[in-house]
């Protein structure tokens, strides 16, 4: 086999996986269940991965009297969190399970800090999850705005995440002041 030949061998292969984790990132997005969470923001740039707005997922850190389900919850355990639709279309946190419940949507999380509030006679159980949606990439004039808005506290905005089976979520977009805006994959 020729060089030239083996060089296109490489480059269709690599073509091809490139088409295979779009499509898969397209469907996993298009056949998950749709969420609305609220978020906080902090601006941050970076020179390597591009314009991004840094949110905060109100959800990231839950007191654990507040929740159902939960068990013995350490630093680094995967859970899932349980959410339940509210009455402004914000999705909230209702249980926090070691493994994936059976019904309703549920975000996969990894622990990453436990510790307590309060004081000795009334101290409660605090956790802290990181869901891999802490980075909202965008172009610089949309990160910029995006910015401005998350400071504005007269703003609402909102994230638009898409839970497949997995539990593993995925970012379709952003809803400011009531109105999605989802991302274009392409």
């Amino acid at each position: 086999m020729s060089h030239t030949n083996r060089l296109l061998i490489i480059a269709a292969v690599m073509t091809a996986f490139l088409v295979f984790m779009l499509g898969s990132n397209t469907a996993r997005r298009a056949g998950g269940q749709e969420v609305v969470l609220d978020v906080t923001g902090y601006d941050p740039r970076d020179p390597f991965l591009g314009h991004y707005s840094r949110i905060r997922l109100d959800i990231a850190i839950l007191d654990l009297r507040d929740l159902a389900g939960k068990d013995d919850i350490e630093v680094e355990d995967l859970v899932y969190l349980s959410l339940e639709p509210g009455e402004d279309g914000v999705w909230t946190a209702s249980a926090l399970h070691h493994e994936q419940p059976e019904t309703g949507p549920a975000m996969l999380g990894l622990v990453t800090s436990v510790y307590f509030r309060g004081q000795a006679d009334e101290r409660h159980e605090v956790v802290q999850i990181d869901y891999g949606l802490n980075r909202y990439f965008a172009d610089r004039a949309t990160a910029l705005e995006l910015d401005s808005i998350l400071r504005d506290d007269s703003r609402s905005p909102r994230l638009i995440v898409s839970i497949p089976s997995d539990g593993r979520a995925l970012i379709k977009g952003i809803e400011i002041d009531g109105e999605p805006q989802y991302e274009r994959l392409w």
